[in-house]
């Protein structure tokens, strides 16, 4: 689970994302992943970042209220991605999967804005 003013980011027991109404408990909008979700997004700036139990990885707009990119990066998880700024390669994605190993993913300076 996420929560900022907004919306409360939650995963249901199937493969969406839902954002909740942070007082009133509407649901403010879903999106679609191709497999169940871990744990709840990861913030990355003003974009949410779902990873999901099949190593489905998408990118959320909230503002918008909308999924802008999905793809895969392998592997199957329990547990979400961690994000940071590194100062010599910009910003990067860590994946720890229960098969696959740990994965470090450089991430697109579009996303960084």
């Amino acid at each position: 689970m996420l929560a900022d003013k907004e919306a409360v980011y939650t995963f249901d027991a199937k493969w969406h994302l839902v954002a909740w109404g942070p007082t009133d408990g509407e649901i403010r909008w879903m999106s679609r992943l191709r497999s169940p979700g871990v744990w709840g997004p990861v913030r990355f700036g003003r974009y949410l970042a779902a990873l999901s139990q099949e190593g489905h990885i998408a990118v959320l707009d909230p503002e918008r209220e909308i999924k802008i990119w999905e793809g895969q990066v392998g592997g199957r998880y329990h547990q979400p991605p961690a994000i940071a700024l590194d100062t010599r390669i910009g910003a990067v994605m860590a994946t720890a999967s229960n098969d696959a190993g740990l994965k470090l993913f450089r991430i697109n300076e579009f996303y960084c804005r």
